[in-house]
């Protein structure tokens, strides 16, 4: 849960940017999120950076799937 809370939290604090219209605010939001997944999952759950690598980059792929509009992949 650790991970997921600090990975989620400049998503949380900065939709606003992605909200206006910020030029590439959601991708910098998905790059963001995905390197704090894998440092949290690599440090707090004592992963192989491999394992590490796959969770952040599975949950990034998830979370742009979901919000592929908001983000501004289209």
């Amino acid at each position: 849960m650790k991970s997921a809370v600090y990975a989620l939290a400049p998503l949380i604090l900065f939709s606003w940017a992605v909200l206006l219209g910020v030029p590439f605010a959601g991708l910098l939001l998905l790059a963001w999120f995905c390197l704090s997944t894998y440092f949290g999952v690599w440090i707090f759950h004592e992963k192989s950076k491999d394992r590490a690598v796959f969770v952040a980059l599975a949950t990034g792929v998830v979370l742009a799937y979901y919000l592929h509009r908001a983000v501004g992949i289209v």
